[in-house]
């Protein structure tokens, strides 16, 4: 096997380790404290990893947190990067981030938990936009993991009064 296909196939194999170490914490969050207290752990955590990855984005990436483009580019990547499937659209004003394919819905169906990782990408998504720019929102239009045929995200600038 060459390099470069051995890199691909063990970035695969990280990628699923990634999602076992989520999902045995999230287990075991569930086992100690319960429901209720898991359910504000795991958004306080997706909150925590917005957080930082827009950190990375601003200074690793170099993002400009005001350019829509760049900002919906860049959750796209992170996406590519964890093995999603995604493509960016203009849609106005606005760029649209679509999930045609995503290993989180079949690794939260095997933990037993099917459908639940939208709270977590929703927050995700949120927290990371936020820290970025208090200039910038995002929403989610579609959902695979409610049984719609793609996640669409729509990145925008938000309205300010005057």
């Amino acid at each position: 096997m060459d390099q470069e296909k051995m890199i691909e196939r063990n970035w695969r194999v990280m990628v699923k380790i990634s999602h076992l170490f989520f999902h045995f914490w999230r287990q075991t969050v569930l086992e100690k404290y319960g429901t209720e207290e898991a359910d504000k752990l795991i958004l306080s955590f997706w909150e925590k990893m917005g957080a930082n990855t827009a950190n990375s984005y601003l200074k690793i990436a170099k993002i400009d947190p005001d350019n829509l483009e760049q900002v919906a580019g860049g959750a796209a990547r992170s996406s590519e990067i964890m093995g999603e499937k995604v493509t960016v659209e203009k849609d106005g004003d606005a760029y649209l981030l679509i999930h045609h394919e995503c290993p989180w819905i079949e690794s939260y169906r095997e933990a037993g938990a099917p459908g639940m990782c939208k709270t977590g990408c929703d927050r995700w998504f949120a927290a990371t936009v936020a820290a970025m720019s208090p200039g910038l929102g995002v929403e989610t239009l579609s959902s695979l993991a409610v049984g719609d045929d793609k996640c669409v995200r729509k990145f925008y600038k938000n309205k300010v009064a005057k």
